[in-house]
């Protein structure tokens, strides 16, 4: 009888595995994070990583887990196509029908299924996408030489284009898990197609079916997403860059842009959708921002930045990129700005900050007026300006002995020193500063050039309220937090509400 009803089974019985008990003193009875913490040294030996996975369930799971699949890096189009083709093989569909006719209709669906392991991607990378072939491409070399290469219309070039997008897209549809996306290497011709998102019309009918069939998908967001531009290349940014991703992801919670060049009369014209764009943060590192050419008098917020609520900037070179601020607060919601104080156009040619210069431009940001009403918090990363209020204030103490000698009130303070630049950053509601690191060795004042074997100083709260006492003198609402370069808090004041 028992041989009967196995008949109409599709699977095979498989019998139970029982529960094997370890010695307590024995690897596999060590806890689950002190496990993760062991593995973590044999990260770079794949081989002994995957002999470890097929030991046992428990260490197949942390390897693949932790390890193999958490931050997978793909360097060009062969190590990708290697590996859609075994995680994800439904994607292309030329293999979807290059099946043998022999086979059954249920192993069809089996080998086209996409592999569970492709959920525990955490952060992905990939490099030097490939790009659709190009006809006749003008190339400039020194901004003089004008050289036009010959590359005709090639099918095979335009198929790879096509089906590496399709890939990498169905990779973000599978992997619910992911969490960071990385693109480097991009070339100058590189470009997602259009977007293929409709929104859905309203169903003709009101019944009960008619509206589960026609239902919007879950919202999905990806935390962060970095675009690197090829090297050597400063690439314009457009709409095409992201376009595909918004067919997957409703929200980007940081765009992180490298060496590209911010263009606001072309930025908006290479809009081509109608879906909503939410960005929420967007980094430019190394980027170039270009004004345009015929102002308007009033400036139009750009669609694709309508959303941001943080602008972040690194290694800011010039002057004129410091305008990308006005361009991004057009939209009346930018509340936060990070500048990184190791940029070079605060310095210039010297090595002393400008105070000068850009003590007015944070005045001006801090200000609180006109379209900087919106802007609450402000945070500055590899902050080293500490060291020259540590030579001012050794000054400062020389003077303090003649205490007869009277000073005239009436006398307007500088504002090209490092007190009159607390006092500006004293109107920002909440102020935030992160201090960078310092190497180990002699300090070398950056204004004198005085250089001393001392240990490095740990400022006592007292310390702190010496250093910032023109910022919490000038406003005591202005909420102030300093970080060491770990992130541990140094210093916190903050007012109650």
């Amino acid at each position: 009888m028992r041989k009967y009803q196995l008949i109409s089974r599709k699977k095979p019985l498989v019998k139970g595995h029982h529960d094997i008990s370890y010695k307590a003193a024995h690897l596999h009875s060590l806890p689950y994070e002190i496990l993760v913490e062991i593995f973590q040294y044999l990260h770079d030996d794949l081989k002994t990583l995957l002999q470890l996975s097929l030991t046992c369930v428990k260490f197949n799971s942390i390897v693949n887990k932790n390890l193999m699949y958490r931050e997978v890096r793909l360097n060009g189009v062969r190590n990708f196509k290697k590996f859609t083709s075994v995680h994800i093989p439904m994607m292309t569909l030329s293999k979807r029908f290059s099946l043998s006719s022999q086979s059954s209709q249920a192993q069809q669906q089996q080998s086209l299924n996409p592999s569970s392991k492709i959920n525990l991607i955490y952060q992905l990378e990939v490099s030097n996408p490939p790009t659709k072939a190009a006809g006749n491409v003008k190339t400039t070399i020194a901004g003089s030489y004008h050289i036009e290469g010959i590359t005709g219309s090639n099918h095979s070039k335009d198929t790879e284009h096509k089906d590496y997008i399709t890939s990498l897209v169905n990779i973000l549809r599978e992997s619910y898990s992911l969490k960071i996306l990385v693109i480097s290497e991009i070339s100058p011709l590189f470009s997602f197609p259009e977007s293929h998102h409709h929104e859905q019309s309203p169903s003709s009918g009101n019944s009960f079916f008619s509206s589960w069939k026609h239902r919007n998908p879950p919202k999905r967001s990806l935390d962060k997403l970095v675009l690197k531009s090829q090297s050597g290349w400063s690439i314009p940014f457009k709409y095409s860059h992201i376009s595909s991703l918004f067919d997957v992801y409703d929200t980007i919670g940081e765009l992180v842009l490298c060496n590209f060049v911010i263009d606001e009369s072309k930025l908006q014209a290479s809009l081509t959708t109608k879906k909503p764009i939410i960005i929420n943060k967007l980094t430019l590192s190394s980027c170039t921002f270009l004004l345009p050419t015929n102002r308007t008098p009033k400036r139009k917020p750009c669609d694709i930045f309508l959303h941001i609520s943080h602008l972040q900037l690194n290694n800011i070179t010039s002057g004129k990129d410091l305008s990308v601020i006005d361009f991004i607060k057009t939209n009346n919601m930018l509340s936060k700005i990070t500048i990184d104080f190791t940029s070079p156009v605060f310095y210039g040619s010297s090595a002393t900050f400008n105070f000068a210069r850009y003590n007015l431009f944070f005045k001006l940001l801090c200000s609180g007026s006109g379209a900087y009403s919106n802007l609450k918090e402000l945070e500055f990363i590899n902050f080293t300006l500490l060291d020259s209020h540590g030579h001012l204030h050794q000054v400062e103490k020389a003077d303090t002995g003649d205490s007869d000698q009277e000073r005239d009130d009436w006398v307007e303070p500088p504002s090209d020193t490092f007190e009159s630049l607390l006092r500006f950053l004293s109107s920002i509601p909440s102020l935030t500063i992160t201090l960078k690191e310092r190497p180990e060795g002699p300090m070398t004042c950056v204004n004198c050039g005085t250089t001393k074997e001392v240990a490095r100083p740990r400022r006592s709260y007292c310390d702190w309220l010496t250093i910032l006492k023109p910022l919490v003198k000038q406003n005591e609402k202005c909420n102030v937090k300093i970080l060491g370069h770990k992130g541990n808090v140094l210093f916190k004041k903050e007012v109650e509400s």
